[in-house]
């Protein structure tokens, strides 16, 4: 969890974003379900499940987060994933990086 917290503050994602904390959960619902096929929607259930929103809400917090982070400081992205991207990343693509960016850092 902390190294989530981490990379979502190098992005400049902060704790004001409803989405900050279901990134936090969606990434933590992801390491639990290593190995195992999951997809985003998947995702999208568990954290409306656990913030008693829906799944479509979930998604919307985690991408306004995303999009507002980018608008602000797109070299940020590419200087913590290591690539430049064109445009802000979809909200699963971003949960796909932030978890390989975690799991690189925790060895």
């Amino acid at each position: 969890m902390i190294e989530t917290e981490e990379v979502l503050n190098s992005l400049n994602i902060t704790t004001n974003y409803k989405g900050y904390k279901m990134i936090v959960q969606a990434v933590d619902i992801m390491f639990a379900a290593e190995g195992k096929s999951l997809t985003a929607q998947a995702i999208y259930h568990r954290l409306a499940d656990a913030n008693s929103v829906s799944p479509s809400s979930a998604e919307r917090n985690i991408n306004t987060a995303v999009v507002r982070a980018w608008g602000v400081a797109p070299q940020r992205f590419e200087k913590v994933f290591g690539f430049k991207e064109a445009s802000a990343p979809k909200t699963a693509e971003f949960l796909r990086l932030v978890y390989e960016k975690v799991k690189r850092m925790r060895g």
